[in-house]
């Protein structure tokens, strides 16, 4: 169990490689988003009440929110890629447009909105937050 653990952080920093200015914003959306995703354990942070009891909905145990995040911290530079080559160049960067007329999106919005959920699951964990 112990080497499934590490192969899954590796994992995580291999995602987190997709942080680059060479990556298409796609790319780099889809990737702050499978990390938010495994970050939360897959929408199941425990609440307080799930921390009371057993939570009968079916969800994942508490269990396996907290081990997610302890991968995304041993996960070498995983957090520290995400913040330095993602965030604050997403944060920085024009934004694109793409269409036209009332339903225009911004690319890069969509990139810092999938990055901002990404670090705010990531943070929860006091480690990751620092």
């Amino acid at each position: 169990e112990f080497k499934m653990f590490n192969n899954i952080s590796t994992i995580c920093s291999a995602v987190s490689s997709a942080f680059n200015p060479n990556v298409p914003k796609e790319c780099q959306i889809a990737a702050a988003e499978m990390l938010g995703e495994f970050a939360c354990a897959y929408g199941s942070r425990p609440s307080c009440v799930d921390q009371l009891d057993h939570d009968p909905s079916g969800r994942p145990s508490p269990r396996q929110y907290h081990t997610n995040q302890g991968l995304l911290e041993r996960a070498p530079g995983c957090v520290a890629v995400v913040v330095k080559q993602g965030f604050m160049p997403a944060m920085q960067a024009p934004g694109e447009t793409e269409g036209g007329g009332q339903g225009r999106v911004k690319k890069d919005a969509a990139l810092q909105l999938a990055l901002t959920n990404t670090l705010l699951q990531i943070s929860y964990n006091s480690s990751n937050a620092e």
